[in-house]
């Protein structure tokens, strides 16, 4: 509680400000504590896209000073390239406003004062007051998941690659070794071949040693 907080405190319990104001200031304190200390960039705008209010964390993601924002357009935030479709999606979204993801099936993206950009996941959750319609905004940074995921699908493009290689070159063996065995298959029938003829000349020349001999024996 800030020295001008306890101040209000004290003057209202001095001045006999009823339990229930007191309560309503607590909780208006602790909502302000929750707005300014969330992990997540949080971004209030009003239906017509106009920003009313933002948090110190949507600050450091899109590297604005707040009085810089306020009152600007949210489509300041984004690229250029979305505005045209991102005012009718707020449109859209005026006539029927719901708790909801935002950009299903799209990827999303803010643009830094910088100019430079920044993949993001947004929620929307809308709320009416007196005056008017209000959206808040939950903006996360999701670079480091985006720089995860492409460098998993880097490692299976690395993985499918290998695995390519290692298949063509199991193939190439695979030929290689077929060649080889139709070598081997015709160099064994050349040789059975070779065997065959031989035993048909060795058998050829036992007949006529035989032949030759039994001639020699017989008596002219």
């Amino acid at each position: 509680m800030t020295a001008l907080q306890k101040i209000y405190f004290l003057s209202d319990f001095h001045l006999g400000v009823p339990d229930h104001a007191r309560s309503l200031e607590r909780e208006k304190q602790r909502f302000e504590a929750l707005f300014s200390h969330a992990t997540m960039g949080i971004i209030v705008t009003d239906e017509r896209g106009r920003i009313a209010q933002v948090n110190q964390f949507a600050l450091r993601e899109f590297g604005y000073e707040k009085d810089a924002l306020i009152g600007k357009n949210v489509e300041d935030l984004i690229p250029q390239r979305f505005h045209s479709h991102h005012s009718g999606y707020r449109q859209s979204y005026n006539h029927h406003p719901e708790i909801r993801p935002m950009g299903a099936g799209r990827e999303l993206f803010g643009q830094r004062s910088d100019g430079t950009e920044f993949p993001v996941e947004i929620s929307l959750s809308p709320y009416r007051t007196e005056e008017g319609l209000f959206i808040i905004a939950f903006v996360i940074d999701i670079s480091v998941r985006k720089e995860k995921e492409e460098e998993i699908i880097r490692m299976n493009e690395a993985f499918r690659q290998l695995n390519d290689e290692l298949e063509a070159k199991v193939e190439q063996r695979t030929r290689q070794l077929e060649g080889t065995l139709q070598e081997l298959k015709a160099s064994r029938d050349e040789i059975s071949q070779s065997l065959e003829k031989e035993k048909e000349v060795n058998d050829m020349k036992s007949r006529f040693v035989a032949m030759a001999s039994h001639e020699f024996r017989t008596p002219l």
